[in-house]
């Protein structure tokens, strides 16, 4: 047993099934596209730039942002592809959702 409440845990960590985890990892923890960050042991969560929406339920491109830059793909947490949207893949090291055709080891056409 490592925790019965959140105090006994670090800030961004939650005491959850007496353990302390990052409530950001949880699968449902943020809608769609959004970022999730810990504050005091809470996940909060937000649009990136250039999105809006509701970021507890989802995040969509805004078509009145204009950026020099291209779009950000925002850092979607995951532990396996099904955590993904249908376009990304897990990338197990980081527990990020990421394109895999930006990966060198993938020949995307």
């Amino acid at each position: 047993r490592e925790c019965t409440s959140d105090l006994e845990c670090p800030n961004e960590k939650a005491c959850i099934n007496l353990q302390c985890v990052d409530p950001c990892g949880l699968r449902g923890a943020c809608g769609i596209n959004a970022l999730c960050r810990v504050v005091l042991h809470k996940p909060r969560c937000s649009c990136p730039q250039c999105y809006i929406g509701m970021p507890h339920t989802a995040c969509h491109p805004d078509p009145k942002c204009e950026t020099l830059n291209p779009r950000p793909t925002p850092n979607i947490g995951c532990s396996s592809d099904r955590d993904c949207p249908e376009s990304l893949s897990c990338h197990t090291r980081t527990g990020e959702c990421r394109d895999p055709c930006l990966s060198s080891r993938y020949n995307c056409e």
